[in-house]
């Protein structure tokens, strides 16, 4: 159960900003290498000697950077976010093997740091506590806010939107930092429970998060999301992975049946969706 726990911490931290950028009407593919890339330069850098404590505010900057190429890009110049996170998906993950040398890194940090990012207390894994954290913070936001109101007008009609004066550019470009930064916490966190981290750390994160989204009900064209659902999506995720491993089924097969929900999930969404209107 604890394994399941933090395989859905994993999944759900991610699935939950992913959330937010889906109700606003775009996606990011370049979230596992986020992951990675984000996750190696703070290794590098507490291996030089950088305070690790420094490292949790460092890895929302590196993170929100990242998310801001993603968010310009798509915004600015324009490009189909589809393409733009794609690109970004290799070119993040090359950068991660290039600083790495395509070896596992390993992360130096004080028994306290790891005890608060990546330890367990009273059975309870540290990684579920943040879960619970930025669940709380994002269900406020998206459902207490005009921010959160702002995001759901983008992706349900960003023409109208637009006409009632909300920037949706801006608010798009802010949800691809936000995703970057939580991805890029997501990743010290998972870093300081393993002490190291791999370049391909974080491969498929970017499908099981948008896949826990979907079948939590959180719609692909927008306008629609919920966190709950997000959450509970990614530990029907993880709970599958799981139950197939302990089955000694093949990875490959989880692919497999992750790929056939997530169709028949948007197949649900399009249906309620037409429906209402």
């Amino acid at each position: 159960m604890l394994i399941v726990g933090r395989l859905t911490a994993y999944v759900a931290i991610v699935g939950i900003v992913m959330t937010l950028l889906l109700a606003s009407g775009a996606f990011d593919l370049s979230v596992g290498s986020i992951f990675a890339l984000s996750a190696v330069m703070m290794a590098h850098l507490a291996a030089l000697g950088l305070s690790v404590w420094i490292l949790p505010f460092l890895s929302f900057a590196i993170g929100a950077g990242l998310g801001y190429v993603n968010g310009f890009l798509t915004t600015k110049i324009r490009l189909p976010a589809f393409i733009v996170t794609l690109g970004t998906l290799f070119l993040y993950r090359s950068l991660a093997m290039i600083l790495s040398g395509g070896w596992p890194v390993l992360f130096p940090q004080p028994p306290e740091f790891r005890a608060a990012f990546g330890g367990d207390i009273f059975g309870l894994s540290t990684s579920i506590l943040w879960l619970i954290l930025i669940a709380f913070v994002f269900w406020f936001i998206l459902t207490r806010t005009r921010y959160g109101n702002w995001s759901l007008a983008t992706g349900g009609g960003e023409a109208a939107a637009i006409a009632a004066g909300v920037n949706t550019k801006m608010v798009k470009t802010i949800n691809f930092m936000l995703i970057g930064a939580l991805t890029s916490f997501n990743g010290l966190i998972q870093m300081s429970r393993m002490n190291s981290i791999a370049p391909t750390s974080g491969m498929g994160l970017e499908f099981e998060s948008i896949g826990a989204a979907v079948i939590g009900g959180t719609s692909l064209f927008g306008g629609s999301a919920t966190v709950l659902g997000t959450i509970l999506g990614a530990f029907f995720v993880s709970m599958v992975r799981d139950g197939l491993t302990l089955m000694g089924v093949g990875a490959y097969y989880f692919e497999g049946f992750l790929g056939a929900i997530v169709i028949i999930a948007v197949i649900i969404n399009t249906i309620i969706e037409r429906r209402r209107k």
